[in-house]
């Protein structure tokens, strides 16, 4: 079988997906490490978007077992956006902002999402070790001088 190729490897993946949901799927892969888990039980271990890779990229479990650590280094490939909003969003308002950057940024990612109360409204985005801010406090403050 061929080597795992990241796009394929997220195309099946919720548009808004999490740090956290990362972070999950990673632990549960270290824990498969260990655990050696029975091949038959992976549909109850995973949630369905990850089962359904799983069976889409392996065509069967036991080939599965054997790429762990293949699956666990493309993880680690996936980019992380830490987004830093004012205040609460809906759940389909940061779809929407996640679809537009990964448009602008034309790369997957996943978003480690916090909110901010101090930047009364805009965002500040980190993004491969640069910040980007675009709050309404950083507006008043640069231009407070004026």
């Amino acid at each position: 079988m061929p080597n795992i190729d990241i796009t394929n490897f997220i195309s099946g993946w919720p548009e808004l997906l999490l740090l956290e949901d990362k972070k999950n799927l990673e632990a549960k892969l270290e824990t498969l490490e260990s655990l050696a888990i029975d091949q038959v039980s992976l549909d109850k271990y995973f949630n369905s978007f990850e089962y359904e890779y799983i069976n889409y990229t392996f065509n069967n479990k036991y080939n599965f077992i054997h790429k762990l650590s293949e699956i666990k280094n493309n993880l680690k490939k996936i980019e992380i956006l830490e987004l830093v909003l004012g205040s609460d969003v809906s759940h389909k308002k940061l779809s929407e902002i996640i679809r537009n950057l990964r448009k602008k940024l034309d790369i997957f990612f996943v978003v480690d999402f916090k909110i901010d109360r101090d930047l009364i409204a805009g965002a500040r985005f980190g993004f491969k070790g640069k910040w980007y801010d675009y709050s309404l406090i950083t507006w008043i403050n640069q231009y407070s001088n004026f």
